[in-house]
């Protein structure tokens, strides 16, 4: 229970410190990258459209796979880097799980990004706002005006508190690094 809490700790520091790795290949672009590949391979081998209300039954079960194999490689990926990392040195192996774990945070960029679109706000104008905030939400920001810009961050700040912090420390003190 002591080294989890030191691993949450130290991935908790870590993304505070440096925030997103800027660097590497993030892991949650590779688990899209995966769910991208995955989906259109099963698609074929299924002979279904992506855009087709045919054959819904097929659809669920290739979903279900989908989810079955993503979760499989995203779980096992840390759990085989941090076995090997054990067979060196077990401070090597706690040392990975830090690491691997403060990847998976993103309190400081969620910061760093919802300060640049209120420093636009204040600083640049209604433009700059727009699109700093266009950078971290997905819906079309050309008819917001300046309630709208804060509007926005704040749910793209709301909603991603739960899925880049919350929901990651939650699975992480639970699981560890294959959790989270």
């Amino acid at each position: 229970m002591l080294e989890r809490c030191l691993v949450v700790l130290g991935a908790f520091l870590l993304d505070l410190l440096l925030g997103d790795p800027r660097l590497l290949y993030h892991p949650v672009r590779a688990i899209g990258f995966l769910i991208t590949k995955t989906e259109k391979i099963l698609f074929r081998i299924l002979r279904l459209s992506p855009q087709a209300d045919e054959d819904r039954g097929k659809k669920y079960g290739a979903g279900a796979i989908l989810v079955a194999f993503i979760v499989t490689v995203s779980t096992a990926y840390p759990v085989a880097a941090m076995l090997l990392a054990g067979k060196l040195s077990r401070c090597l192996s706690f040392a990975l799980e830090i690491f691997l774990c403060y990847q998976m945070l993103a309190l400081k960029s969620l910061r760093v990004e919802s300060g640049k679109v209120f420093r636009a706000l204040r600083e640049k104008g209604l433009a700059e706002a727009k699109q700093a905030v266009s950078m971290i939400v997905g819906r079309d920001v050309a008819g917001l005006d300046e309630a709208g810009v804060v509007r926005a961050a704040v749910e793209t700040v709301a909603e991603n508190t739960s899925d880049g912090v919350i929901a990651p420390l939650f699975y992480l003190f639970l699981f560890g690094a294959p959790g989270i």
